[in-house]
Protein backbone atom coordinates (compact mmCIF):
# COMPACT_ATOMS: atom_id res chain seq x y z
CA UNK A 1 0.00 0.00 0.00
CA UNK A 2 1.90 3.27 -0.91
CA UNK A 3 1.01 6.48 -1.66
CA UNK A 4 -3.15 6.92 -0.08
CA UNK A 5 -4.04 9.99 1.31
CA UNK A 6 -7.18 12.24 1.67
CA UNK A 7 -8.27 14.47 -1.37
CA UNK A 8 -11.04 17.01 -1.63
CA UNK A 9 -12.79 18.15 -4.31
CA UNK A 10 -12.45 21.79 -5.58
CA UNK A 11 -14.39 23.68 -3.46
CA UNK A 12 -15.13 21.15 -0.12
CA UNK A 13 -12.09 22.06 1.92
CA UNK A 14 -14.46 24.33 2.74
CA UNK A 15 -17.33 22.49 4.13
CA UNK A 16 -15.18 19.83 5.36
CA UNK A 17 -13.51 23.11 7.54
CA UNK A 18 -17.41 23.26 9.37
CA UNK A 19 -17.10 19.51 10.17
CA UNK A 20 -13.38 20.22 11.74
CA UNK A 21 -14.10 23.64 14.25
CA UNK A 22 -17.57 21.87 15.16
CA UNK A 23 -15.63 18.30 15.80
CA UNK A 24 -12.21 18.75 16.79
CA UNK A 25 -10.91 20.65 20.41
CA UNK A 26 -7.86 22.23 18.65
CA UNK A 27 -6.52 24.26 21.30
CA UNK A 28 -6.91 21.08 23.76
CA UNK A 29 -5.15 18.87 21.31
CA UNK A 30 -2.79 21.51 21.21
CA UNK A 31 -1.93 21.36 25.01
CA UNK A 32 -1.58 17.87 24.97
CA UNK A 33 0.99 18.05 21.92
CA UNK A 34 3.14 20.41 23.80
CA UNK A 35 2.46 18.32 27.13
CA UNK A 36 4.29 15.44 25.40
CA UNK A 37 7.05 17.27 23.54
CA UNK A 38 7.57 18.89 26.99
CA UNK A 39 7.81 15.07 28.49
CA UNK A 40 10.40 14.45 25.90
CA UNK A 41 12.38 16.75 27.63
CA UNK A 42 12.22 20.07 24.75
CA UNK A 43 11.56 22.90 26.45
CA UNK A 44 11.65 26.56 25.56
CA UNK A 45 10.61 28.16 21.99
CA UNK A 46 10.74 25.58 19.36
CA UNK A 47 11.32 25.50 15.58
CA UNK A 48 8.47 23.42 13.93
CA UNK A 49 7.82 21.53 10.75
CA UNK A 50 4.20 20.90 10.05
CA UNK A 51 3.97 17.95 7.01
CA UNK A 52 0.31 18.47 5.66
CA UNK A 53 -0.40 20.96 7.75
CA UNK A 54 -3.61 21.71 6.03
CA UNK A 55 -5.93 24.94 7.33
CA UNK A 56 -3.43 25.27 10.24
CA UNK A 57 -5.46 25.50 13.48
CA UNK A 58 -2.57 23.29 15.64
CA UNK A 59 -0.02 25.08 13.75
CA UNK A 60 -1.29 28.96 14.87
CA UNK A 61 -1.75 27.46 17.91
CA UNK A 62 1.99 26.59 18.34
CA UNK A 63 2.70 30.21 16.75
CA UNK A 64 0.42 31.92 19.74
CA UNK A 65 2.47 30.35 22.23
CA UNK A 66 5.86 31.98 20.30
CA UNK A 67 7.04 28.65 18.74
CA UNK A 68 8.73 29.09 15.01
CA UNK A 69 6.60 27.02 12.91
CA UNK A 70 6.35 26.66 9.11
CA UNK A 71 3.67 24.55 7.67
CA UNK A 72 3.63 22.35 4.20
CA UNK A 73 0.35 21.35 2.41
CA UNK A 74 -0.46 20.42 -0.93
CA UNK A 75 -3.49 21.86 -0.96
CA UNK A 76 -3.98 25.20 -2.19
CA UNK A 77 -7.66 26.03 -0.85
CA UNK A 78 -6.33 24.59 2.76
CA UNK A 79 -3.69 26.92 2.54
CA UNK A 80 -5.97 30.22 2.08
CA UNK A 81 -7.87 29.56 4.98
CA UNK A 82 -4.60 28.73 7.41
CA UNK A 83 -3.44 32.17 5.93
CA UNK A 84 -6.85 33.72 6.66
CA UNK A 85 -7.31 32.50 10.40
CA UNK A 86 -3.79 33.25 10.95
CA UNK A 87 -3.71 36.79 9.54
CA UNK A 88 -7.30 37.59 11.13
CA UNK A 89 -4.55 36.98 14.83
CA UNK A 90 -2.27 39.30 13.51
CA UNK A 91 0.46 36.31 13.02
CA UNK A 92 2.35 35.30 9.94
CA UNK A 93 2.74 31.94 9.03
CA UNK A 94 4.84 30.89 6.35
CA UNK A 95 3.60 27.76 4.23
CA UNK A 96 4.51 26.01 1.04
CA UNK A 97 2.47 24.55 -1.68
CA UNK A 98 3.61 20.97 -1.85
CA UNK A 99 2.86 17.61 -1.20
CA UNK A 100 4.99 16.45 1.04
CA UNK A 101 5.74 13.30 -0.55
CA UNK A 102 7.52 15.53 -3.60
CA UNK A 103 10.83 15.30 -2.04
CA UNK A 104 12.69 17.36 -4.58
CA UNK A 105 10.06 20.30 -4.15
CA UNK A 106 10.31 20.18 -0.11
CA UNK A 107 14.31 20.22 -0.21
CA UNK A 108 13.91 23.10 -2.33
CA UNK A 109 11.78 24.82 0.75
CA UNK A 110 13.78 23.61 3.36
CA UNK A 111 17.23 23.02 2.63
CA UNK A 112 18.37 26.31 3.17
CA UNK A 113 16.62 26.72 6.91
CA UNK A 114 17.69 26.20 9.75
CA UNK A 115 17.36 22.08 11.40
CA UNK A 116 14.27 21.84 13.15
CA UNK A 117 13.34 20.35 16.82
CA UNK A 118 10.00 18.82 15.52
CA UNK A 119 8.21 18.03 12.76
CA UNK A 120 4.51 16.72 12.71
CA UNK A 121 2.42 14.80 10.93
CA UNK A 122 -1.25 15.19 11.78
CA UNK A 123 -4.38 14.21 10.44
CA UNK A 124 -3.14 13.00 7.66
CA UNK A 125 -4.30 9.72 6.44
CA UNK A 126 -1.81 8.08 4.53
CA UNK A 127 -0.34 4.34 4.61
CA UNK A 128 2.03 3.40 7.54
CA UNK A 129 4.60 3.01 5.01
CA UNK A 130 4.02 6.59 3.85
CA UNK A 131 4.27 8.18 7.76
CA UNK A 132 7.58 5.64 7.56
CA UNK A 133 9.02 7.16 4.25
CA UNK A 134 7.84 10.48 5.60
CA UNK A 135 9.69 10.13 9.17
CA UNK A 136 12.82 9.06 7.54
CA UNK A 137 13.40 11.62 4.44
CA UNK A 138 12.72 14.26 6.66
CA UNK A 139 15.18 13.85 9.51
CA UNK A 140 17.57 15.10 7.64
CA UNK A 141 15.55 18.35 8.88
CA UNK A 142 16.07 17.39 12.45
CA UNK A 143 18.10 18.38 14.66
CA UNK A 144 20.06 15.57 16.59
CA UNK A 145 17.76 14.23 18.86
CA UNK A 146 14.84 16.15 17.43
CA UNK A 147 11.23 14.86 17.12
CA UNK A 148 9.21 13.48 14.56
CA UNK A 149 5.77 13.04 16.02
CA UNK A 150 2.67 12.16 14.53
CA UNK A 151 -0.52 11.11 15.31
CA UNK A 152 -1.97 7.55 14.72
CA UNK A 153 -5.51 5.99 15.09
CA UNK A 154 -6.20 2.61 17.17
CA UNK A 155 -9.37 0.91 17.69
CA UNK A 156 -11.27 1.10 20.73
CA UNK A 157 -10.69 -1.91 23.08
CA UNK A 158 -14.79 -3.04 22.95
CA UNK A 159 -14.56 -3.04 19.01
CA UNK A 160 -13.62 -6.42 17.07
CA UNK A 161 -11.40 -5.25 14.27
CA UNK A 162 -10.89 -9.22 12.93
CA UNK A 163 -14.19 -8.71 11.45
CA UNK A 164 -15.25 -6.53 8.58
CA UNK A 165 -18.14 -4.51 9.10
CA UNK A 166 -19.64 -0.94 8.03
CA UNK A 167 -21.36 1.61 9.69
CA UNK A 168 -22.97 4.83 8.35
CA UNK A 169 -24.13 8.09 10.27
CA UNK A 170 -25.16 11.81 9.64
CA UNK A 171 -23.97 14.98 10.63
CA UNK A 172 -24.63 18.78 10.08
CA UNK A 173 -22.76 21.57 11.12
CA UNK A 174 -22.89 25.28 10.58
CA UNK A 175 -20.53 27.67 9.43
CA UNK A 176 -17.79 28.98 11.67
CA UNK A 177 -18.43 32.26 10.57
CA UNK A 178 -21.74 33.11 11.33
CA UNK A 179 -23.17 33.78 8.17
CA UNK A 180 -25.69 31.29 8.31
CA UNK A 181 -24.13 28.87 5.98
CA UNK A 182 -24.60 25.13 6.43
CA UNK A 183 -23.49 21.56 4.90
CA UNK A 184 -24.84 17.71 5.73
CA UNK A 185 -22.54 15.11 5.19
CA UNK A 186 -23.37 11.61 4.84
CA UNK A 187 -20.87 9.15 6.04
CA UNK A 188 -20.26 5.32 5.07
CA UNK A 189 -17.22 3.74 6.96
CA UNK A 190 -16.44 -0.13 6.09
CA UNK A 191 -13.65 -1.80 8.62
CA UNK A 192 -11.42 -4.25 6.97
CA UNK A 193 -8.73 -6.31 7.79
CA UNK A 194 -6.30 -7.54 5.09
CA UNK A 195 -3.20 -9.54 6.29
CA UNK A 196 -1.51 -7.71 8.34
CA UNK A 197 -2.91 -4.02 7.47
CA UNK A 198 -6.52 -2.47 9.11
CA UNK A 199 -8.22 -0.43 7.01
CA UNK A 200 -11.24 1.88 7.25
CA UNK A 201 -12.85 2.96 4.01
CA UNK A 202 -14.50 6.20 4.19
CA UNK A 203 -17.45 7.21 1.94
CA UNK A 204 -19.15 11.10 2.79
CA UNK A 205 -21.65 13.02 0.48
CA UNK A 206 -21.66 16.59 0.93
CA UNK A 207 -25.28 18.33 0.88
CA UNK A 208 -25.02 22.41 0.93
CA UNK A 209 -26.36 25.06 -0.55
CA UNK A 210 -25.26 26.44 -4.08
CA UNK A 211 -25.47 30.32 -4.83
CA UNK A 212 -29.34 30.04 -5.53
CA UNK A 213 -30.00 28.22 -2.15
CA UNK A 214 -31.02 25.25 -4.00
CA UNK A 215 -29.22 21.80 -2.23
CA UNK A 216 -26.21 20.70 -3.86
CA UNK A 217 -24.81 16.97 -3.69
CA UNK A 218 -21.07 15.69 -3.96
CA UNK A 219 -19.75 12.74 -3.20
CA UNK A 220 -16.31 12.71 -1.81
CA UNK A 221 -13.23 10.84 -3.15
CA UNK A 222 -12.88 7.58 -1.14
CA UNK A 223 -10.42 7.51 1.50
CA UNK A 224 -8.79 4.40 2.58
CA UNK A 225 -7.71 5.27 6.36
CA UNK A 226 -4.89 2.57 7.91
CA UNK A 227 -5.36 1.93 11.22
CA UNK A 228 -2.54 1.10 13.51
CA UNK A 229 -3.20 -0.99 16.76
CA UNK A 230 -0.72 -0.65 19.55
CA UNK A 231 1.00 -4.31 20.26
CA UNK A 232 3.45 -4.85 22.71
CA UNK A 233 6.70 -3.40 21.69
CA UNK A 234 6.15 -3.27 18.09
CA UNK A 235 6.80 0.19 16.63
CA UNK A 236 4.03 0.36 14.53
CA UNK A 237 5.98 2.18 11.52
CA UNK A 238 9.13 -0.04 12.29
CA UNK A 239 11.42 2.84 11.88
CA UNK A 240 15.34 2.12 11.11
CA UNK A 241 17.11 2.14 14.69
CA UNK A 242 19.72 3.87 13.23
CA UNK A 243 17.97 7.04 12.79
CA UNK A 244 15.48 6.52 15.73
CA UNK A 245 14.55 5.59 19.07
CA UNK A 246 11.18 5.22 19.42
CA UNK A 247 9.62 7.18 22.49
CA UNK A 248 6.43 6.57 24.48
CA UNK A 249 2.38 6.96 23.00
CA UNK A 250 0.13 8.77 24.48
CA UNK A 251 -3.20 8.03 24.66
CA UNK A 252 -6.25 10.65 23.49
CA UNK A 253 -9.09 8.34 23.83
CA UNK A 254 -10.80 10.17 26.27
CA UNK A 255 -10.30 13.24 25.38
CA UNK A 256 -12.72 13.76 22.20
CA UNK A 257 -15.80 11.23 20.92
CA UNK A 258 -16.07 13.62 18.09
CA UNK A 259 -12.75 14.02 16.44
CA UNK A 260 -12.03 10.62 15.14
CA UNK A 261 -13.78 7.75 12.95
CA UNK A 262 -16.02 5.50 15.08
CA UNK A 263 -14.47 2.84 16.83
CA UNK A 264 -11.44 4.33 16.75
CA UNK A 265 -9.41 6.69 18.87
CA UNK A 266 -5.94 8.41 18.48
CA UNK A 267 -3.10 8.42 20.08
CA UNK A 268 0.54 10.32 19.57
CA UNK A 269 3.71 8.47 19.21
CA UNK A 270 7.06 9.95 18.30
CA UNK A 271 10.71 9.25 17.44
CA UNK A 272 13.91 11.00 18.61
CA UNK A 273 17.13 11.14 15.53
CA UNK A 274 20.24 9.39 17.48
Amino acid sequence: MQHIHSHYPSGQVKFAEYFRVKNIPYSEYSNHVIQYIENAGMLGKLRICALGCGTGHYEINFLKRGHFVVGIDRDMESIEIAKDNASDLGIEFEIFHSDIFDENKVDSFLKDKEPFDVITMFGVGVSMEDHRRAGIFMSRYLNQNGLFITGLWNYKSNFNFEVESELSDTEIAESPNGDKDFCVRMNNYTYKHKSDKYLIEWNAVYIYPDENNFAKIEKKQTDIMEIAPIFEGKDPLNMPNNLFEKLHTFSLEEFSSTMNFPNTYEYLISWKKK
